[in-house]
């Protein structure tokens, strides 16, 4: 999906440089892929599914899993539909009937990001939780590689304190919260409305 050497590449135009190697820097990206999809609660890899429905009457079925990225198969009482007997919209995953249907319906399909939301939105958005990951240390919580940001308003050493005025409104740990946040609210499935 998107490899430690794109990565570093990328990380490397920003100044920043990484000292692992390319495993260990894919150990990390595909830990930052495997919270992303927790934290917006959809898929991003592909995963096959399966819905099924035993008295089905109606036009269109609203799958539970979605974006959608691709319909391997579509059974209505055992017989398999062809593609032009039904419609797709895959980000909403959603499967329009060209006629009324009724009876035991299982459709097999697989969620994921398509090529072109995980090339503009995900990608860029690994890459700079994977540089946060490296640019900040955890046990400070302050930011040592992009100036102008931070997280912290004072350290304390002993009897000396240091106060900082950084402006977090724009950084980089705000920016990423605030692109998960949409993508948790584009496909979030808990939060889509169920028709009656």
């Amino acid at each position: 999906m998107i490899s430690a050497e794109k990565v570093r590449t990328l990380l490397k135009f920003e100044g920043v440089t990484v000292d692992f190697t390319d495993e260990e820097l894919q150990v990390l990206v595909d830990s930052k892929i495997d919270e992303l999809e927790g934290l917006i609660g959809a898929d991003i890899r592909p995963h096959d599914r399966q819905k099924t429905i035993g008295k089905f009457k109606g036009k269109s079925i609203q799958l539970n899993f979605y974006p959608v990225i691709n319909v391997a198969d579509v059974v209505i009482n055992g017989f398999h539909l062809k593609n032009y007997e039904y419609g797709v919209n895959y980000d909403l995953g959603i499967i329009y009937f060209n006629h009324l249907v009724r009876g035991h319906v299982t459709v097999y399909y697989t969620t994921g990001m398509s090529d072109r939301d995980f090339s503009f939105v995900v990608a860029p958005l690994i890459k700079d939780m994977v540089s946060y990951a490296l640019n900040y240390n955890e046990g400070l919580k302050f930011n040592k590689g992009i100036s102008g940001e931070g997280t912290i308003a004072s350290l304390k050493e002993g009897d000396v304190s240091i106060g900082f005025s950084y402006d977090t409104s724009l950084s980089l740990g705000n920016r990423i919260y605030t692109r998960i946040e949409d993508l948790k609210n584009k496909y979030n499935y808990n939060t889509r409305v169920r028709w009656i």
